[in-house]
């Protein structure tokens, strides 16, 4: 049976699909997919953004993988499928949270978790009876899944490529507006730290851990550093402030080979990290951990969030500010998005604030609420203006050349280029093809070559006593 797995495209602010030369980092949705269906089957795996959908191949299956901004393009395609007699299944996030809304456009629904459900699905496709909702009853047991389909992902698509892992999945924490616990049921899971081991072998020598709270088991994830070791993987992923406040486990991720860590500071705002479930991030000081993950070599890259309840016009000068003084690698700036799944969204239908209709703002590049101090406009208006500065010459030399981070000068004016561009930098970019391809390699060499590696520890070195 042929089947194609697709990630629509990105909708710009008209619903226009935004057009990228490269992405950033590829995604384990569907890889990781395509390893659950039986092997005698042809899977291909499109990443709309970057390649042509061909309504006219010959397909026996579509499976859409579905993000609350990028629905409306799903349900374009689903329906295109649909007209020419093509079975069309729907899975993410989204969907999980809004089924029926689906349903409309599609055949079937994976609600939650996939594992365990491929084989009733393609049954029930072959009787013709395929429909519905499919939905583990309880949550499904993490041993031995199989490894991702790697050979499946193309490796010209993305400018950092990548390898994507997952160790655990879930959160036990409750963010406002985060959807994760409600899609794993507020629990935090860890696969055996041997299954892990063989998905790292079986990837290439640079790494992306997905997982949303990795070290939220300190235990767990200093096994698996320490059997990641001898791997001499190089890696990036995500921690909370409490772990890059630890300094054994922020060393033990450094010599496991972590190159950056994704932090979610989220706000400099005490006020709206408690009014946003965030208050966890109040024991433990975000300048300490930047300065922790810079002692140990590793590239902090932070998430600032900016529409809480509490913001107003100073909160750009803050943030702008502090990535400025804390010399941070790189920032992903976000506006408050309550995306349904999440309990923001719930509490926002509750109190009858107005939202936005149309899904494809809910990206996080764009303010779809009021709040009680902005307008969605000037909300709009200061996201830009965030960026602007910080990825303004002077901010990347600042926080990039003193000591110099030639890596991190060359990933700072590519979002740079993105931001010009209004693309959020953790998308992709439209930089010209020719001009990613000569530039990956210099990183990949760069970060590889051992002369240069011994470099990069003395500069990170310099800077861990500059940072002091």
């Amino acid at each position: 049976m042929k089947i194609k797995l697709i990630n629509p495209g990105h909708p710009d602010a008209g619903g226009h699909l935004v057009k990228l030369n490269k992405e950033m980092l590829p995604g384990l949705t569907l890889p990781y997919l395509a390893a659950l269906f039986p092997p005698e089957h042809d899977i291909r795996i499109i990443e709309e953004g970057l390649e042509p959908l061909d309504y006219e191949d010959p397909v026996d299956l579509v499976g859409i993988t579905t993000m609350t901004a990028r629905a409306p393009r799903a349900y374009q395609i689903a329906d295109r499928f649909r007209e020419k007699g093509v079975p069309v299944i729907m899975g993410g996030f989204h969907v999980s949270a809004l089924p029926e809304e689906a349903l409309e456009h599609c055949d079937a629904v994976v609600q939650g978790e996939a594992e365990g459900l491929i084989d009733q699905i393609l049954s029930d496709l072959a009787a013709g009876r395929l429909s519905g909702i499919y939905k583990n009853s309880g949550r499904i047991d993490l041993n031995h899944l199989p490894a991702p389909r790697y050979d499946l992902l193309k490796k010209e698509n993305y400018f950092c490529f990548f390898y994507p892992v997952q160790a655990t999945r879930g959160c036990p924490n409750h963010c406002d507006f985060c959807s994760v616990a409600a899609f794993h049921g507020g629990r935090h899971r860890q696969r055996p730290v041997a299954d892990v081991i063989n998905d790292m072998r079986q990837a290439g020598d640079f790494i992306f851990i997905v997982d949303d709270n990795l070290p939220a088991d300190r235990d767990y994830v200093l096994e698996l550093f320490a059997r990641m070791k001898p791997l001499k993987k190089l890696w990036g992923g995500q921690f909370n402030l409490s772990a890059a406040n630890d300094p054994e486990l922020v060393r033990a991720a450094s010599d496991a080979g972590c190159l950056f860590l994704y932090l979610g500071i989220e706000s400099v705002d005490p006020d709206n990290l408690r009014s946003s479930g965030k208050s966890l991030n109040l024991k433990f000081p975000a300048e300490e951990a930047i300065r922790n993950l810079k002692r140990n070599h590793i590239e902090p890259w932070i998430s600032m969030i900016i529409g809480f309840d509490h913001d107003d016009s100073r909160t750009a000068r803050d943030i702008i500010r502090f990535c400025n003084r804390t010399r941070v690698s790189l920032l992903l700036l976000y506006i408050l998005t309550p995306v349904p799944g999440s309990p923001l969204y719930d509490k926002c239908r509750a109190r009858g604030i107005r939202l936005k209709d149309e899904w494809h703002f809910y990206d996080g590049t764009h303010a779809v609420m009021d709040t009680p101090r902005m307008r969605a406009a000037e909300i709009d208006a200061m996201y830009a203006a965030v960026y602007k500065s910080v990825y303004d010459l002077p901010s990347i030399f600042r926080r990039t050349l003193f000591p110099p981070h030639i890596l991190m000068v060359m990933l700072n004016l590519i979002f740079r280029a993105g931001v010009k561009n209004s693309l959020h930098p953790w998308m992709g970019t439209r930089v010209r093809k020719n001009v990613l391809d000569r530039v990956a390699p210099v990183i990949t060499g760069v970060l590889t070559h051992p002369s240069v590696k011994k470099i990069s520890r003395i500069i990170r070195y310099a800077e861990g006593r500059i940072v002091n």
